[in-house]
């Protein structure tokens, strides 16, 4: 395996690539190198899963693959994977795109958590994050988890309605939910049952038993989008 001290060419990238064929494995692999450089670390990769994703659409499995390889794991996402609701709340090019992001995000901070809180736990593999999403993605029919309003990506990625994706128990965990962004920020680190135990004591301690209007326009927005890159739990 080759250390590069400068930015690699898009033939070693290539051949890194063909060598390896698992961006996974490659992260790993430089996270131990010293004095690794993380920013160009990232970059590498994310013209690696390009590079991919590019392969795998180009490659025509055989017969013999076609019988062997399991249907459950996905190497990407399809548009032809996601449900008929997506169309008309975005888009289905849209979601397909969004989703992928999010596996890159999920992989990337749980193997950051594992390694800042020395966790005994094995994260799950980006192939786990991505079957997560996707049955999280189906199982809402394009309403949030708790509060039960409309995901759609036609709102502006400032918009607190904007879709995000909710760690139901914690990072050493592939079970996920689709929330809103202003719900799943105001969930942070809490377990399902925390949440409901705190929304319920600050109903009563602020005497809030009121229906909200559906969609609800909140008066200010995020002063960005959010991040893929997130800080680990």
């Amino acid at each position: 395996m080759a250390v590069w001290t400068v930015t690699p060419t898009l033939p070693e990238l290539r051949e890194l690539v063909e060598a390896t064929w698992c961006v996974d494995y490659i992260e790993s692999f430089a996270a131990d190198v010293p004095g690794a450089d993380v920013d160009r670390l990232d970059g590498m990769l994310a013209v690696i899963e390009v590079m991919e994703e590019r392969a795998l659409n180009d490659h025509k499995p055989s017969q013999r693959e076609a019988a062997t390889e399991p249907r459950t794991v996905k190497n990407a996402i399809t548009q032809a994977d996601l449900p008929e609701w997506t169309e008309s709340a975005g888009g289905r090019e849209k979601w397909r795109a969004w989703m992928e992001r999010r596996v890159t995000s999920f992989s990337r901070r749980a193997k950051k958590w594992k390694e800042l809180s020395g966790a005994a736990e094995t994260v799950p593999t980006k192939a786990e994050w991505r079957r997560a999403i996707l049955v999280a993605l189906t199982a809402s029919k394009g309403q949030g988890y708790f509060s039960k309003w409309p995901l759609s990506l036609d709102f502006e990625p400032t918009d607190g309605r904007y879709p995000s994706v909710d760690h139901l128990v914690g990072p050493w965990q592939a079970d996920v939910a689709l929330e809103i962004r202003v719900v799943n920020d105001m969930k942070t680190i809490l377990s399902v049952e925390e949440f409901r135990k705190m929304v319920g004591h600050l109903s009563k301690t602020l005497d809030a038993s009121v229906e909200l209007a559906e969609p609800w326009e909140f008066k200010r927005d995020f002063a960005g989008e959010q991040a893929d890159e997130e800080p680990p739990f």
